[in-house]
Parts: C-alpha cells; structure tokens; sequence
C-alpha cells in the first residue's frame, strides 16, 4: 500500500480554504500569507476548520502572525 503525504489528506479545497480565510474578514494582502501557511500544514487546517466561528479569525491571527489582534 502506498504511503499517503500529508498534503493530500486536506479535508477541504485550495478555493475553499482560500473564501474560509475570506470570510473571516481579514484584508485584501493578508490573504495570500494566511493562505500559504495554512496549504502547507494539513494540521493548522483542520485546528482552523474544528474551531467555533466566533474564534476562527482570532485563532487564525494567533498561527500565522503570533497575535490575536
């Protein structure tokens, strides 16, 4: 059986994540970082995707930026 690698177990799309990211209201250039780091770890994906709505901004700010502000 052969080995899967982490990047194809994303549980959603590129363009899925990319309006997710969207969504939660962060500006136009910051878009492309927060998308980049959250693509390469299938891991900060899934901790974004399970987090409540209310939160998911903040959490997002906190792992690519090291703040919640």
């Amino acid at each position: 059986m052969r080995k899967r690698h982490k990047h194809e177990l994303l549980p959603i799309s590129g363009e899925e994540t990319w309006n997710l990211v969207k969504e939660c209201g962060f500006d136009t250039n910051s878009l492309p970082q927060i998308y980049c780091v959250v693509m390469k770890d299938v891991d900060k994906l899934r901790m974004i995707l399970q987090c409540p709505l209310e939160a998911r901004k903040a959490v997002i700010m906190q792992m690519v930026f090291g703040s919640s502000d």
